[in-house]
C-alpha cells in the first residue's frame, strides 16, 4: 500500500512538472510529496488524481468554504454553432450564475434566439447578449463589457470564446478550445471541486489572480512579434516586468475582481482606437499583445495559478 501510494504521488509530480514545461526554469524546492511547483508568483495545482489539493495549502484554504462568491462567463461567440459547447462549459463551471454573451453585429439574431432557448431552459442562469464589432477578435468585446454590472459584481469572471484557429491543421483548433474549456471547467465533479479552492483562494485576494490549465500556459518563447506592445502596455500600467514570462495561450482563463479592474483601463475610446480590421490575423496584432500583457500583469502585480 506504501509503495502504490508513493508511485501515485510520484506520478502526480511527473504531471505537475510535465505541466511547466518551456517555463524555462524550475523550482528545486519542489518535491513529490508536496504537488505544488512555485515558480516566482506561480502555483500549479493539481485537479486530478487522489491528491488533495486542500491539504497542500492548510493556510490558503481555511475558512474560505463558507465565504459567498460569485461568478461571472464572458463569452464571445464567433461561430454561433460553438454555442451549445461553450453554455454547457459556462454552466457546468464552479459559482457560475450569470453570462454576458457578446458577439458580431452579423450574427446577433441566430446568437439571440440561442440564448432565448437556453434561459427558459435553465430559469437559475441569468443571461444577456450584446453585439460588439470582432475587433481583436474576443479582445476587443471582452474590454466593452468590463463595465457590465453583472461583470462588475462578480468576485470572479470566467473568459471563453468560440475558438477555432481555421489556419490550424484539422482538428487542432477544435482539440485546443475543447482543452481549454475542460480545464477551465472540468467534466469531473472531483476535479471541480478542487478548482473550486483555488477559485475560493483567488476571490479572497486583494491582488490580481489569473488562473488557467497549465498545457496552455505558454512562455517567452511564444513572444512572436508581440514583445513590444505588450511591453509597452505594461509601462503604460506602471508595472514593470518581472519573473518568468508566462500568458494564456488562447485567451481563456479565470480571474479575479482585481485583474478586472486593472484591466479596465485597457476600455477606453483611445485604447479601443488603436484596433483596426485590417490587421493580420495570426500574429502581431494588438489582440496578441494583449493576452501577453494579461500574463505580465497578473505576475507583476498578483500571481497566477495552473491547474492539471
Amino acid at each position: 500500500m506504501l509503495m502504490l501510494h508513493r508511485r501515485r504521488r510520484a506520478k502526480a509530480a511527473n504531471l505537475a512538472s510535465r505541466a511547466l514545461h518551456g517555463l524555462g526554469r524550475r523550482d528545486k524546492r519542489f518535491s513529490p510529496a508536496r504537488l505544488l511547483i512555485r515558480v516566482s508568483a506561480i502555483s500549479v495545482h493539481l485537479l486530478s488524481g487522489r491528491a488533495r489539493v486542500v491539504s497542500l495549502r492548510a493556510k490558503t484554504y481555511r475558512n474560505i468554504d463558507t465565504e459567498p462568491c460569485s461568478a461571472t462567463v464572458v463569452c464571445h461567440v464567433y461561430y454561433p454553432e460553438l454555442f451549445d459547447e461553450l453554455f454547457e462549459a459556462a454552466t457546468r463551471a464552479p459559482f457560475v450564475n450569470r453570462l454576458v454573451i457578446t458577439c458580431p453585429h452579423e450574427k446577433y439574431h441566430v446568437v439571440s434566439e440561442k440564448v432565448v432557448t437556453c434561459a427558459k431552459l435553465n430559469p437559475h442562469i441569468l443571461l444577456t447578449v450584446e453585439a460588439h464589432e470582432n475587433f481583436g477578435r474576443d479582445i476587443v468585446p471582452f474590454l466593452k463589457v468590463l463595465q457590465h454590472p453583472w461583470v462588475q459584481a462578480a468576485d470572479l469572471v470566467l473568459k471563453i470564446h468560440s475558438k477555432r484557429s481555421p489556419h490550424l491543421p484539422p482538428g487542432k483548433g477544435e482539440y485546443w478550445r475543447k482543452s481549454l474549456l475542460h480545464g477551465l471547467s472540468p467534466l469531473s465533479e472531483s476535479q471541480r471541486e478542487r478548482l473550486a479552492l483555488v477559485l475560493r483562494s483567488a476571490c479572497s485576494k486583494s491582488t490580481p489572480h489569473l488562473i488557467w490549465p497549465a498545457r496552455w500556459a505558454y512562455s517567452v518563447e511564444s513572444w512572436g512579434s508581440n514583445r513590444a506592445t505588450a511591453m509597452g502596455l505594461m509601462r503604460g500600467h506602471r508595472h514593470e516586468a518581472r519573473g518568468p514570462v508566462v500568458f494564456p495561450a488562447g485567451s481563456m482563463f479565470w480571474c479575479n475582481r482585481a485583474l478586472i479592474v486593472e484591466l479596465s483601463g485597457l476600455n477606453t475610446q483611445k485604447g479601443l482606437q488603436r484596433f483596426s480590421t485590417a490587421e493580420p490575423l495570426l500574429d502581431g496584432t494588438l489582440a496578441h499583445g494583449i493576452e501577453r500583457f494579461i500574463g505580465l500583469l497578473a505576475i507583476a502585480s498578483g500571481r497566477i495559478s495552473l491547474t492539471v
